[in-house]
Protein backbone atom coordinates (compact mmCIF):
# COMPACT_ATOMS: atom_id res chain seq x y z
CA UNK A 1 0.00 0.00 0.00
CA UNK A 2 0.80 3.83 -0.35
CA UNK A 3 2.25 5.18 3.12
CA UNK A 4 0.98 8.69 4.25
CA UNK A 5 3.54 11.35 4.19
CA UNK A 6 4.44 11.76 8.02
CA UNK A 7 2.55 15.06 8.16
CA UNK A 8 -0.95 13.92 6.14
CA UNK A 9 -3.11 13.14 9.02
CA UNK A 10 -2.03 16.56 10.37
CA UNK A 11 -4.74 17.79 7.41
CA UNK A 12 -6.87 14.82 6.15
CA UNK A 13 -9.95 14.17 7.64
CA UNK A 14 -10.02 17.51 9.88
CA UNK A 15 -11.84 19.76 7.14
CA UNK A 16 -8.58 21.14 6.01
CA UNK A 17 -5.61 21.08 3.90
CA UNK A 18 -3.72 24.61 4.47
CA UNK A 19 -3.14 26.38 1.00
CA UNK A 20 0.38 25.76 0.89
CA UNK A 21 2.11 24.45 -2.35
CA UNK A 22 3.57 21.95 -0.62
CA UNK A 23 0.97 20.07 1.81
CA UNK A 24 -1.40 20.71 -1.22
CA UNK A 25 0.47 18.74 -3.85
CA UNK A 26 1.52 15.89 -1.03
CA UNK A 27 -2.35 15.64 -0.01
CA UNK A 28 -2.91 15.57 -3.72
CA UNK A 29 -1.05 12.88 -4.53
CA UNK A 30 -1.09 11.16 -1.24
CA UNK A 31 -5.35 10.95 -2.26
CA UNK A 32 -4.84 9.74 -5.56
CA UNK A 33 -2.23 7.07 -4.80
CA UNK A 34 -4.52 5.77 -2.57
CA UNK A 35 -7.73 5.92 -4.66
CA UNK A 36 -6.43 3.86 -7.74
CA UNK A 37 -9.42 1.42 -7.59
CA UNK A 38 -12.00 4.14 -8.42
CA UNK A 39 -11.65 7.28 -10.38
CA UNK A 40 -15.62 8.35 -8.47
CA UNK A 41 -14.15 7.52 -5.11
CA UNK A 42 -10.70 9.46 -6.11
CA UNK A 43 -12.44 12.98 -7.16
CA UNK A 44 -14.99 11.96 -4.14
CA UNK A 45 -12.05 11.95 -1.59
CA UNK A 46 -9.85 14.59 -3.13
CA UNK A 47 -13.25 16.96 -3.22
CA UNK A 48 -14.33 16.64 0.17
CA UNK A 49 -10.33 16.82 1.71
CA UNK A 50 -11.73 20.35 3.04
CA UNK A 51 -9.56 23.72 3.35
CA UNK A 52 -8.18 23.95 -0.50
CA UNK A 53 -10.27 21.46 -1.40
CA UNK A 54 -10.66 23.21 -5.16
CA UNK A 55 -6.35 22.87 -5.85
CA UNK A 56 -6.44 19.56 -4.33
CA UNK A 57 -9.24 18.10 -6.76
CA UNK A 58 -7.47 20.09 -9.55
CA UNK A 59 -4.17 18.16 -9.11
CA UNK A 60 -5.57 15.22 -8.40
CA UNK A 61 -8.10 15.35 -10.76
CA UNK A 62 -5.44 15.59 -13.42
CA UNK A 63 -3.62 13.23 -12.18
CA UNK A 64 -6.77 10.52 -11.81
CA UNK A 65 -7.80 11.79 -15.67
CA UNK A 66 -4.47 10.66 -16.82
CA UNK A 67 -4.41 7.71 -15.27
CA UNK A 68 -7.99 6.52 -15.46
CA UNK A 69 -8.15 7.50 -18.84
CA UNK A 70 -11.28 9.55 -20.56
CA UNK A 71 -13.20 5.98 -20.51
CA UNK A 72 -12.74 5.33 -17.38
CA UNK A 73 -14.47 8.18 -16.31
CA UNK A 74 -18.43 7.90 -15.40
CA UNK A 75 -20.59 9.81 -18.16
CA UNK A 76 -22.40 10.72 -15.20
CA UNK A 77 -19.82 12.52 -13.85
CA UNK A 78 -18.74 14.21 -16.90
CA UNK A 79 -21.94 15.46 -17.80
CA UNK A 80 -21.59 17.36 -14.41
CA UNK A 81 -18.94 19.72 -15.69
CA UNK A 82 -20.58 23.16 -17.37
CA UNK A 83 -20.17 23.27 -21.10
CA UNK A 84 -18.52 19.59 -21.00
CA UNK A 85 -19.35 19.30 -24.42
CA UNK A 86 -17.78 22.44 -25.84
CA UNK A 87 -14.38 21.13 -23.78
CA UNK A 88 -14.89 18.56 -26.11
CA UNK A 89 -14.84 19.75 -29.29
CA UNK A 90 -11.73 22.03 -28.03
CA UNK A 91 -9.80 19.64 -26.95
CA UNK A 92 -9.89 17.56 -29.95
CA UNK A 93 -9.10 20.54 -32.18
CA UNK A 94 -6.38 21.23 -29.84
CA UNK A 95 -5.10 17.53 -30.20
CA UNK A 96 -5.58 17.81 -34.01
CA UNK A 97 -3.33 20.79 -34.09
CA UNK A 98 -0.76 19.29 -32.11
CA UNK A 99 -0.80 16.23 -34.33
CA UNK A 100 0.07 18.25 -36.87
CA UNK A 101 3.11 20.02 -35.63
CA UNK A 102 4.40 16.34 -33.89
Amino acid sequence: GVKSPFFIEDYLGHAFVHPYAISTVVCSIFIFLKRLNSFRDCIFELSTAGGDSDTVGAIGGALAGAYFGLKNIPNDLIKLVKNYKKIFKISGELYKIFKLRY
